[in-house]
């Protein structure tokens, strides 16, 4: 029995370290061109490997950079930590304030995120607040 609980023990800590979200913030003078091309480099790359978006995506990317205050923001995180993330909301937030504004994925499940496939989700450029959001699957 202890054999087994150990084994567990061992198979939760490894799933934690790999399915850990990678956040970074930074804080930036003037907008973060260099990041966004990299970005975008990327996006052309995984657009280009996964024509008509083929395949299943696996992980989901966002930079953001907040004009005002200029920080920069980067997280990479498996679609399985969205799913834990989601379902854990669903079962500790009010139900009707969920499916409102609380749920960025109100019109798509995290399921079907994955089925959806690698590429470009969102763009946003805020030309007034000089915000810039960036959200892509791979």
């Amino acid at each position: 029995m202890a054999t087994g609980i150990r084994n567990t023990l061992l198979i939760l800590i490894a799933m934690t370290f790999i399915a850990c979200p990678q956040v970074r913030v930074s804080h930036v003078e003037g907008f973060p061109h260099e990041a966004f091309q990299a970005a975008e480099k990327q996006i052309a790359s995984i657009s280009q490997a996964h024509p008509n978006r083929k395949g299943e995506a696996t992980e989901m990317h966002l930079l953001v950079f907040d004009g005002d205050g200029g920080d920069l923001v980067r997280i990479s995180m498996p679609l399985t930590v969205v799913e834990w993330g989601v379902d854990l909301a669903k079962n500790n937030v009010d139900s009707d304030d969920f499916d409102g504004q609380l749920n960025p994925l109100e019109h798509m499940s995290p399921k079907e995120l994955r089925k959806l496939g690698p590429g470009l989700l969102v763009q946003v450029d805020d030309e007034e607040e000089g915000s810039h959001v960036l959200i892509w699957l791979s």
